[in-house]
């Protein structure tokens, strides 16, 4: 599901440090350098950095949310989100696949329903609104095909750019077919509680797809590690360098909101076990 309809970010950083009043930086996703001994060392030399920069945000404390943003081409985004959660990943999990409430906690969200119950996912129709500038609201409506992926995602299903600065966009519109952008911000010894990848089936944009993917976190055996990932590419009347300042508000406000959803929802359970034992 797409927390909110349209979720795009502040362009990262270079330090994966705060600022005041603003998100972290997430460590930027790979560019993939396929040919010869010295690219593929510079290659591995770059994911140990990325892993390492994943761990420090891992271990950052909870309700923080960092950001990163990739161009693949001018008129798309490749965005990530991650963050850490007092609460265990099947929390997060039971949050995110309670389709009929997302609207109850998730900000974003003007309207929400769920038009179909499936084995393993749904069908929503959610939209999302936000204000541009001088008084101008965009809102966005899109039907979503949600699927649930317990033990994760193949690679073969995963999407990492080769050049994000050579456009791959399809002209009709299905970028990517069958394929999701590959968050690099996963913490590799942890293992995947569950993906859920969500793709634009008719809506406002030209491209929308992406997932969210839970692990267990770092800051203890109740905690969990939250990765949003994102490739959106809007209508050709409405450029994306004028929403994504404003919509990486959103997207922040949206992953605290299931953070505090998910740790709310945690703590009850854990009174009512103790009021039961008592």
């Amino acid at each position: 599901m797409a927390s909110g309809g349209s979720l795009v970010a502040r362009r990262a950083s270079a330090a994966t440090g705060t600022r005041p009043g603003r998100p972290m930086a997430c460590p930027r996703p790979a560019r993939r350098v396929s040919r010869g001994v010295a690219s593929a060392a510079a290659d591995t030399d770059a994911a140990r950095q990325r892993q390492g920069d994943s761990q420090q945000l891992g271990r950052s404390p909870a309700g923080q949310v960092a950001v990163a943003i990739e161009k693949p081409s001018f008129s798309s985004r490749r965005i990530v989100a991650c963050t850490s959660i007092l609460a265990p990943p099947s929390a997060v999990w039971g949050a995110l696949t309670n389709y009929e409430g997302l609207s109850d906690f998730i900000p974003s969200l003007v309207e929400n329903r769920c038009l179909e119950r499936r084995e393993r996912g749904a069908v929503l129709y959610q939209v999302g609104a936000q204000d541009v500038a001088l008084g101008v609201k965009f809102r966005a409506a899109t039907t979503l095909s949600i699927r649930e992926f317990p033990s994760g995602l193949s690679q073969e299903m995963c999407l990492v750019y080769d050049d994000p600065d050579e456009s791959e966009e399809g002209d009709d519109g299905n970028d990517f077919m069958g394929l999701y952008p590959c968050p690099e911000q996963t913490l590799m010894e942890q293992p995947v509680h569950g993906d859920i990848t969500f793709d634009q089936l008719e809506g406002d944009f030209r491209a929308f797809k992406g997932l969210w993917r839970i692990q267990p976190g770092l800051l203890g055996p109740d905690s969990s590690w939250l990765i949003y990932s994102l490739y959106v590419r809007p209508q050709a009347w409405l450029p994306v360098q004028l929403i994504q300042d404003r919509i990486s508000r959103e997207v922040v406000a949206n992953l605290k909101a299931v953070a505090r959803h998910s740790e709310a929802s945690h703590q009850r359970l854990v009174g009512s076990g103790a009021a039961a034992a008592s």
